[in-house]
């Protein structure tokens, strides 16, 4: 039986990743007059903020710039978002209540830093639901390594078989799951292209959260 449910935050829970990608890939660029670049777009899937910032500035050769002033102009830029033009996940809400009630262990594990996830689950209204908010920047890894979802068994003292994960990125999915870590891939426009490769390995691949998929999860 589990007992710890984990959650990734952007495409996960709210659907916030399309204005992600559009102000790493667009708007920095043109904020920094610099020109876009491709192969940074390519390079960047699965780093932290942090790591995404510093690249950002190694392409681009802005040498003058700190991954701080980066972060600076990324976070009121989508704390913006989220507080006016991005949306649940069909369900997302309703699941975190659900699960809750039900008595399991809620953890938000996300790549975004503390300053902004901190305002966001306060602007959703989903900051009660959670036993634990753990961030990439405070384990010094990205989820391209299982130092994230080591941490949180560590801290609640559990085992990968204790834990479900829910999760949109196909790398952060293939951590978790290697490390013994049941998990479901959340599938929106952006990455269902995956679903078929994310089945292979996740108990289940959804769009949406309903009573149908917690009860096949057995929640």
């Amino acid at each position: 039986m589990k007992k710890v449910i984990i959650f990734d935050f952007d495409n996960t829970l709210v659907l916030s990743l399309e204005d992600w990608k559009y102000m790493i890939d667009h708007e920095t660029a043109k904020h920094y007059t610099v020109q876009e670049n491709l192969e940074f777009e390519k390079k960047r899937h699965g780093l932290s903020n942090k790591d995404t910032a510093k690249l950002f500035l190694q392409m681009h050769g802005l040498d003058s710039l700190t991954v701080d002033d980066v972060i600076d102009y990324w976070y009121p830029y989508m704390e913006e978002k989220y507080r006016n033009s991005i949306d649940f996940v069909p369900g997302a809400k309703w699941a975190l209540e659900t699960l809750k009630t039900k008595g399991y262990t809620l953890v938000l594990a996300t790549a975004t830093g503390r300053s902004l996830v901190s305002k966001a689950v306060k602007i959703f209204d989903v900051e009660k639901y959670f036993d634990l908010i753990i961030c990439e920047e405070e384990v010094g890894k990205s989820k391209m390594e299982p130092d994230i979802y080591y941490k949180i068994m560590e801290k609640l003292k559990v085992e990968p078989k204790d834990c479900l994960y829910f999760e949109d990125s196909s790398i952060a999915l293939t951590t978790a799951s290697k490390i013994g870590i049941d998990c479901v891939g959340i599938v929106s426009k952006l990455n269902m292209h995956k679903a078929e490769k994310l089945s292979k390995f996740c108990k289940m691949v959804i769009c949406e959260y309903n009573q149908e998929n917690l009860d096949k999860l057995g929640l």
